[in-house]
C-alpha cells in the first residue's frame, strides 16, 4: 500500500484532483498483485477506474504494454507516470543491472516524451531521478557497476 499512497500523493502534489484518477492510482496494481479482477473493480467503483486500471495492468510483454500507455489517455499516462516517477525515485546502482537498464530505457524511449507533452513537472522529477544514471550509463550496453544509491538534494517539489 506504501507504493500506491506514493503514488497518489505525487498526483495530488501535481494538483490531480479527479476522482477516477486518484481512486485508480490507489488500485493500480491490484489485478496484478491481489487476483482481482476488472469486472470486481467496475462492480466496486465504475466502469472508468476499471478500464484505467485494466489498462495499467502488465498482462502483455513489455513491448505491447509501453505501445498500449503510449497510446492511452490521460488519466492512464498521468497514473503512469507519477508511478514511474516512485519506482524511479529509489534507483540505485545496488538495483540488478538488467533492471536499471530496463528502467532506464523506459524513460528515454516513452516516458521522458509522455511527461514533457502532459506534465512538465513530472518531466522534472523524471530526468531528476534517471539523469544520474544516464550521465553514467548512456547506452544500454554500458557496463553497471555496483555502488551506493545516489545522494540527491535537488528540489523534487512538484
Amino acid at each position: 500500500m506504501k507504493h500506491c499512497e506514493s503514488v497518489v500523493k505525487i498526483l495530488k502534489e501535481a494538483k490531480i484532483t479527479n476522482e477516477d484518477i486518484l481512486s485508480a492510482a490507489w488500485i493500480h496494481d491490484v489485478i496484478e498483485d491481489c487476483n482481482i479482477t476488472v469486472a470486481e473493480i467496475e462492480e466496486k467503483f465504475n466502469p472508468n477506474i476499471a478500464r484505467i486500471v485494466a489498462a495499467l495492468t502488465r498482462d502483455v510483454n513489455r513491448k505491447d504494454y509501453n505501445k498500449r500507455i503510449k497510446n492511452s489517455d490521460y488519466e492512464i499516462k498521468i497514473i503512469k507516470l507519477a508511478d514511474t516517477i516512485h519506482n524511479c525515485s529509489d534507483l540505485s546502482l545496488n538495483f540488478p543491472r538488467e533492471t536499471l537498464l530496463r528502467k532506464i530505457k523506459d524513460c528515454q524511449t516513452l516516458y521522458f516524451d509522455i511527461s514533457k507533452e502532459i506534465c512538465p513537472k513530472f518531466n522534472k522529477l523524471l530526468h531528476y531521478y534517471v539523469d544520474p544514471f544516464l550521465l553514467k550509463f548512456p547506452s544500454p550496453a554500458d557496463t553497471l557497476k555496483h555502488g551506493s544509491k545516489q545522494n540527491r538534494t535537488a528540489d523534487t517539489s512538484v
